[in-house]
């Protein structure tokens, strides 16, 4: 960022930060109604819901209203158990909030099929669900990333059951995860390419490939490297981390070992560097928002920052779910329709 837009973002933010505390959160449920957000309290027959984003524990909830049967070039489709159509994309909320965001979506805890977890910091793997007795339904399957097994072991990470990955694989419910692994901190984080059988079925039926089709999650990433464009290009849904505007953060009272923590490429995405990577995978429908720290970065700031799209945004907070976000079937090429978005008001 130069110096002309720093001085002028510099008295923006600190305005908006010296607002009321709802302020942001209002903003944040404007940039939410779009044309691919369901209307509050609805759930779609297949989507994306972010329970809570940042660095007081991250969990999001993807919903997969039907069968994930393939056979052949076309699929037919029973519908899974009810049990196993709720997946859940890391840890970081205690098990008791955890219960309370997903009963406002009108689910339970015993609806989950599945947990994907992207590393082990304990914003993204809550320590409640860690012990001797798994607080998880029976069966649940929990995926973390093979470089982490053994601090997951260490952890006794629910109840010692659970399988480690670092190739593609599926859930019982016919999730197909493509992760790749990225540098954060010691350990690294997981993005992933989230497809469903449907989808596959369709779009290979139509020799359209993979373009078009899943969703993209990518958090913690340090940097959007070549790779990970690569792995995540034109994914229907696109979720990735707008963690940090660099002015706030160069302004912040945190230590400077913090600061070069975040920023040195180990740590987490700006804004800018979020945009320029959403730029380069360009996602089909929507971009969902995530990690947004509360102490160095602003909602209304990260919209404005997203005026004028050609994709729909939804921007996550730490304190309320976001509205679901649907997964549309990939169009047919001759008609695709491009999403429109309306910053909020400032």
């Amino acid at each position: 960022m130069d110096d002309h837009s720093a001085q002028t973002l510099l008295p923006l933010a600190t305005e908006i930060f010296a607002a009321p505390s709802a302020q942001p959160r209002r903003a944040a449920r404007r940039a939410q109604r779009d044309l691919f957000s369901t209307p509050a309290g609805e759930r779609p027959d297949s989507g994306i819901c972010v329970l809570a984003s940042g660095s007081a524990g991250n969990c999001s909830a993807l919903w997969i209203g039907e069968a994930e049967h393939e056979d052949g070039p076309t699929a037919t489709w029973s519908g899974p158990p009810v049990r196993e159509r709720l997946v859940l994309i890391d840890l970081g909320l205690s098990p008791s909030v955890t219960r309370k965001r997903l009963h406002a979506q009108g689910l339970s805890l015993d609806l989950v099929g599945s947990v994907l977890l992207t590393h082990l910091d304990r914003d993204h793997c809550h320590e409640g669900w860690c012990g001797e007795h798994s607080l998880l339904p029976p069966g649940c399957e929990v995926f973390v990333p093979k470089r982490s097994r053994d601090r997951a072991k260490s952890m006794n990470l629910n109840a010692g059951v659970f399988h480690a990955f670092d190739s593609r694989f599926r859930t019982r419910a016919g999730l197909e995860a493509l992760p790749i692994m990225l540098s954060h901190d010691q350990h690294g984080a997981a993005a992933f390419r989230l497809t469903l059988a449907r989808e596959r079925a369709w779009a290979r039926a139509r020799n359209l490939g993979s373009a078009g089709t899943g969703i993209g999650y990518a958090t913690d990433l340090g940097r959007a490297t070549p790779e990970l464009v690569e792995h995540l290009k034109h994914v229907a849904i696109l979720a990735i981390e707008s963690n940090y505007c660099p002015t706030l953060q160069d302004v912040s009272d945190r230590p400077d070992f913090l600061k070069r923590r975040i920023t040195g490429g180990r740590g987490h995405l700006s804004n800018h560097e979020c945009l320029d990577a959403i730029h380069a995978i360009e996602p089909r429908d929507h971009v969902v928002l995530l990690h947004l720290s509360r102490e160095c970065n602003c909602p209304l700031l990260v919209a404005s920052l997203h005026e004028g799209a050609d994709y729909a945004m939804t921007i996550s907070t730490q304190d309320e779910a976001t509205r679901w976000v649907r997964l549309a079937p990939p169009p047919v090429p001759s008609t695709i329709i491009t999403p429109t978005f309306t910053a909020p008001a400032c």
